[in-house]
């Protein structure tokens, strides 16, 4: 996934969105605001949701999602990271 920190100014609030290969900007979160049911999208439109929230520290936090494919996977974000959301 690429990284881009973009802020566009709309009606006095500031929109954050990442760069997703093959598919271009799509609207962010920092990873503290995942939540469980959060549905993510990485790379080439893949998407998947947030099953757990395992655990958390100062600076990170741990999760697990399950992918469209019905696999699990668990993945450990700096909080300040911008994650690619779905729907929102």
């Amino acid at each position: 996934m690429l990284y881009v920190y973009i802020n566009k100014q709309t009606n006095n609030e500031i929109m954050k969105t990442i760069q997703i290969q093959h598919i271009g900007r799509v609207k962010a979160t920092e990873a503290i605001n995942i939540f469980v049911g959060c549905k993510l999208v990485w790379n080439f439109g893949e998407i998947s949701e947030v099953i757990e929230i395992v655990g958390e520290t100062a600076k990170s936090i741990v999760i697990k999602e399950k992918s469209k494919s019905g696999n699990i996977y668990q993945r450990r974000f700096s909080k300040t990271r911008l994650v690619a959301i779905a729907n929102a």
